[in-house]
């Protein structure tokens, strides 16, 4: 069969939308941020690890710098640097101290005035974390800005670093090597929980006199099985893989990691078939990793269902050879899903066998032919 010959991994950009919230996640190899409805995300320009996420006249440009902040400055010094560059029409209305995807940020909230808009307002938060720029800005119409205050605050809320550029938890000696704390470990370095989330359940595991189970992490002696609270789908997951739901009860799908290896599942707005999810994301990856390459692209079936898969290979931005697929689906409710994962090119043999069972498990619930 087709999924015998797969070579599984899909990098770290995408766009995966909440049909049911109307509400998208817009993950970067770096950074992933949670999109409201009626906001529109877009690859955010001269910046290859950030994004601009707009609505009318009000935006939020959000991402990281990767080595901009290669002379060790604090947050507060690259803030003070930006608004020296500012022109005379913009005026700083506050400066604080702030957190940003649980960094230690600089606030600075502005007013100025564009000759051609009118007044404006806008905020600037600026953190760092191993030699990266972290950003958060906002702007908009000074008439409008505050009835996107609320978006705006959303936003920043759910904007949060990937492993690699978290900041590193603040814990105590390292626990007992249990296969607990090895399934968290797992989860941790896959970005599944927060740094916070991490330094917590290792403090719970070690002071435990029987460390509980991670959540989410496969029962030892036999696969775990995901029910998508949506009833949209169920899979099977392995033993030694960690799986998260993403959105708010799961509504934009699963994440299910073990170590850099991942795959997500999940719905997909804005498309009319499983191709067009396919095209969508390859053009994502085509404009993030270098040397992308496509070795396949087919329609298929996937357990019953109209399908398209995609093969690709590239390096992504954190400089590692990765094998990427992607597959459209046409789901339940007229929902067209995408399943795409991600492996370092030199962890195919050794996973390989774990994504397709994992892709031969997935069952969607509700209609089988696409309506």
């Amino acid at each position: 069969m087709l999924h015998k010959r797969l070579h599984w991994v899909a990098g770290a950009l995408f766009l995966l939308a909440n049909s049911a919230a109307a509400q998208t996640t817009y993950a970067d190899a770096l950074f992933s941020i949670q999109v409201p409805a009626g906001w529109q995300a877009a690859k955010l320009n001269n910046q290859p690890d950030g994004v601009s996420i707009t609505k009318g006249g009000s935006y939020v440009n959000a991402g990281v710098g990767p080595g901009q902040n290669g002379n060790g400055q604090s947050a507060k010094d690259l803030s003070a640097g930006y608004e020296k560059g500012l022109g005379p029409g913009c005026q700083a209305l506050k400066h604080l101290d702030a957190t940003l995807a649980s960094l230690p940020a600089s606030y600075l909230l502005l007013s100025c005035n564009d000759p051609q808009a009118g007044p404006l307002t806008m905020s600037v938060s600026i953190a760092t974390s191993h030699g990266d720029v972290v950003f958060f800005n906002t702007g908009g119409l000074a008439a409008e800005y505050a009835g996107d205050q609320a978006a705006f605050d959303a936003m920043e809320k759910s904007f949060r670093l990937n492993p690699g550029n978290a900041a590193p938890p603040t814990a105590a000696k390292a626990p007992a090597n249990t296969g607990q704390m090895a399934a968290l470990e797992r989860a941790c370095a896959a970005g599944v929980f927060t740094p916070e989330e991490c330094t917590a359940k290792r403090a719970a595991l070690s002071a435990a006199a029987a460390p509980p189970a991670v959540p989410n992490a496969p029962a030892a002696g036999g696969d775990q099985m995901y029910r998508d609270p949506g009833g949209r789908f169920t899979v099977s997951v392995p033993q030694g893989w960690a799986l998260a739901p993403q959105g708010p009860n799961g509504a934009a799908g699963v994440q299910i990691t073990q170590g850099l290896s991942w795959m997500m599942i999940g719905p997909f707005g804005g498309t009319k078939g499983p191709g067009d999810v396919v095209d969508s994301l390859q053009k994502q990856f085509a404009g993030t990793y270098k040397n992308f390459a496509q070795t396949s692209h087919n329609p298929f079936q996937l357990n019953g269902r109209e399908a398209s898969l995609g093969m690709y290979t590239g390096v992504n931005p954190k400089g590692t050879p990765v094998s990427l697929v992607i597959i459209g689906v046409a789901g339940p409710r007229q929902t067209q899903f995408a399943i795409f994962s991600s492996v370092p090119q030199g962890d195919n043999a050794a996973v390989s066998n774990a994504m397709t069972s994992i892709l031969n498990s997935i069952q969607f619930l509700g209609d089988v032919n696409h309506e």
